[in-house]
């Protein structure tokens, strides 16, 4: 807000006897030799004002308008410049109050696309990818694609489109030492998707899958470890390496080194588990990077 100051001088005609009257003057009179001048308290005629003439013209005009209506007394009346002064200085101040900014929402949409890709055999998988999606916030990432609803030339396309992937399937083909997950993925990695390497590489990829630590517990979520050797032997930036800790599992061909290759989710004996640790995986993704283009 700029400040302003204003100071009054008004003017009163000395009687005869030494009264002072309230007479009303015209204001080109000059005032008679034995008036005596008055300072009043700054809220009144003269005003000091850093703001631009155009504004200032604005409010006087507004003023103006405003005192038009008012009927003063004559007892009154050398005040009645005073009181335009007022409202004058009142409106020029109003007008250049800088309203504070409007507060940036956090909810912003970011630079680099997301595409979330899965293969499912029960649901569960897309259910997961779900709520990977909602993790990320509205906006954020592309709407989850289904890999069996797409041609391999569609699929390849779209992989293309992203900035960075996340990339989900269940183990279906329990023990099998290739092609798990009994989707659409299991073709795709060993026909189109060899090809693809100079187009992927250096895309920043993540992975989950899913499985069951009780029935399969040597063979958890074994085709979210044959999806990351696919996408790692492609040079893409691998991201996303998930903790072991709070899992029952024998064994996983997902593990790499003490951590694994991506998050893992056991709907079947953890289920209450799995909306947590989605909301903390797809946190850490962020921290990595995986929205910076």
């Amino acid at each position: 807000m700029c400040i302003i100051e204003c100071a009054a001088f008004v003017c009163l005609p000395r009687t005869p006897n030494g009264a002072f009257e309230d007479a009303q003057q015209s204001t080109t009179d000059k005032p008679p030799r034995n008036d005596v001048c008055y300072r009043h308290p700054p809220h009144a005629s003269r005003v000091l004002l850093f703001a631009l003439p155009v504004r200032f013209k604005i409010a006087h005009q507004h003023v103006c308008q405003i005192t038009s209506h008012i009927i003063f007394a004559p007892s009154t009346t050398m005040f009645r410049s005073a009181a335009v002064t007022s409202l004058l200085v009142a409106s020029v101040a109003n007008a250049w109050v800088i309203a504070p900014p409007a507060q940036r929402s956090f909810a912003t949409r970011l630079d680099a696309s997301v595409g979330i890709f899965y293969g499912t055999c029960t649901g569960s998988t897309s259910e997961a990818a779900d709520l990977i999606h909602q993790a990320f916030g509205s906006g954020v990432a592309a709407e989850p694609i289904d890999v069996d609803g797409l041609t391999d030339d569609a699929l390849a396309a779209s992989l293309k489109e992203h900035d960075a992937l996340i990339v989900g399937a269940p183990t279906w083909n329990t023990g099998a030492e290739s092609e798990c997950s009994g989707t659409g993925w299991d073709k795709f990695y060993y026909s189109k998707l060899p090809a693809m390497k100079s187009e992927l590489s250096g895309k920043k990829v993540a992975v989950f899958g899913l499985g069951d630590q009780s029935s399969y517990s040597e063979y958890f979520c074994d085709a979210a470890g044959e999806i990351w050797d696919v996408f790692n032997g492609l040079d893409c930036k691998m991201l996303g390496a998930w903790s072991q800790d709070g899992y029952e599992h024998e064994d996983s061909k997902s593990i790499r080194g003490d951590k694994f290759c991506g998050l893992l989710l056991d709907a079947v004996n953890q289920e209450d588990m799995t909306e947590d640790r989605v909301k903390q995986w797809v946190a850490q993704l962020i921290d990595e990077g995986i929205l910076a283009k």
